[in-house]
């Protein structure tokens, strides 16, 4: 019997070794560059891309921070050698990347759809119909991130209003601003960058965006503004004239 319960201790004490082995490898690891890419659509659809690169390191699996509360639909990739999945460890998800033809990889690609993703019709529309979107990257698996960019792309026909929010922020003390609003597809998108994203830190970015479309209120409000303007302005010529004539 106390032969049997030492083995069994001598058992339990080698499977922590060897998870903590394995979780102070993966803590350890530094990403070059983590890239993640959001396109969703006003029924709240959502395609994620999510491109990282490790720094001089090759590994057989790999873990990347999940920062999403849908979990994907599906999740593609180019490399047919690698495989993906979500998983849950201590409370926080991940993406478990694993080479499957146990070849060691340092880079891949990762695209998956969510569902539900920001539903418009579900959202509070706030002054001037702006709506506000909101995400934050939180690094729960790298000792750094040398390089973290995240793109959102909004449907079709919707402006960005204002950033309101961002982490990094922008100071006096960095010139070059944080965050930039561009053009992809007939979109428009925000880019957010940091550098070096230290195990627990985030990224985040806050700003709020529109409809394009002009209300039927604001073409009445123009039109009665120019039918005021015309009367206004009849009405000054009418009495220049009536002046000339005396």
């Amino acid at each position: 019997m106390k032969i049997l319960k030492f083995i069994n201790l001598q058992t339990t004490l080698f499977c922590a070794l060897f998870f903590w082995v394995i979780n102070s490898v993966n803590y350890s690891q530094t990403a070059e560059y983590l890239n993640e890419k959001i396109i969703f659509e006003e029924n709240g659809d959502a395609e994620i891309t999510i491109d990282f690169a490790l720094d001089k390191k090759m590994v057989n699996f790999l873990l990347l921070p999940y920062n999403f509360k849908q979990l994907p639909l599906n999740i593609n990739d180019n490399n047919k050698n690698i495989s993906y999945k979500v998983v849950t460890i201590e409370g926080n998800k991940f993406i478990k990347v694993t080479s499957v033809d146990s070849l060691p990889f340092s880079k891949g690609k990762v695209i998956f759809n969510l569902r539900d993703f920001f539903v418009l019709k579900n959202e509070k529309i706030t002054d001037f119909g702006n709506y506000t979107f909101k995400y934050r990257f939180i690094n729960t698996k790298f000792a750094k991130i040398n390089s973290y960019m995240l793109e959102i792309l909004l449907p079709l026909n919707f402006n960005i209003t204002s950033v309101d929010e961002s982490i990094p922020k922008q100071s006096e003390d960095t010139p070059k601003s944080p965050f930039e609003i561009s053009r992809e597809s007939n979109r428009n998108k925000v880019i957010l960058t940091s550098k070096d994203v230290k195990l627990g830190e985030n990224a985040f970015v806050k700003f709020r965006f529109k409809s394009e479309n002009k209300s039927p209120i604001v073409f009445i409000l123009f039109a009665l503004a120019g039918v005021l303007y015309l009367v206004f302005f009849t009405d000054i010529v009418k009495n220049n004239k009536v002046k000339n004539i005396s």
